[in-house]
């Protein structure tokens, strides 16, 4: 759940079995991005609101006799800066908001909460791939005891309220 293959030389993952669920990945420049062992039968079911593109194969094996299963998408990722490595995703990737809002992790890679509104609908679902978009980063400087000051930035393009919660420990 949540992951981000990228230029994988074998697969991204291996469904071995009906209880097999992959679920909010993104799996691109891999030369097989999900293979199935034997007959996974309904394996290709609990495969979803995933992302194939640029891969060899997207899929490979018994579980997906048509290709990539229904309910998943092949779009480009429109990372920020592949070439370096930084696979988050731009404003403008259609892999914001686009995943499963039943099954995710509670953070990204980075830590960072998942299930922000990046896309600015109204709506929480997380985004595909490792990264959220549109998380809020909160830096603190305490001078003299006494000054705080707090910058608030955001990745999200229109946003324009955020609720600040702030707690003082004075221990």
């Amino acid at each position: 759940t949540n992951n981000t293959f990228v230029n994988t030389p074998q697969l991204g993952v291996l469904a071995d079995g009906n209880g097999t669920r992959i679920v909010n990945n993104l799996f691109t420049g891999c030369r097989v991005g999900i293979a199935s062992s034997g007959n996974a039968g309904a394996a290709a079911a609990r495969i979803t609101s995933n992302d194939f593109f640029g891969n060899t194969l997207d899929v490979q094996g018994a579980a997906f006799p048509v290709g990539v299963p229904p309910g998943n998408l092949t779009v480009y990722p429109r990372f920020v800066n592949r070439p370096t490595r930084d696979f988050r995703l731009q404003a403008t990737s259609a892999l914001i908001d686009a995943g499963d809002p039943r099954v995710f992790l509670r953070a990204d890679l980075d830590d960072a909460p998942r299930a922000i509104d990046g896309n600015q609908d109204g709506t929480l679902p997380p985004d595909i791939g490792a990264y959220e978009f549109g998380f809020v980063d909160v830096r603190t400087n305490v001078v003299g005891g006494v000054v705080l000051t707090i910058d608030v930035t955001s990745s999200a393009p229109n946003l324009t309220t955020a609720l600040l919660l702030v707690a003082f420990d004075e221990g």
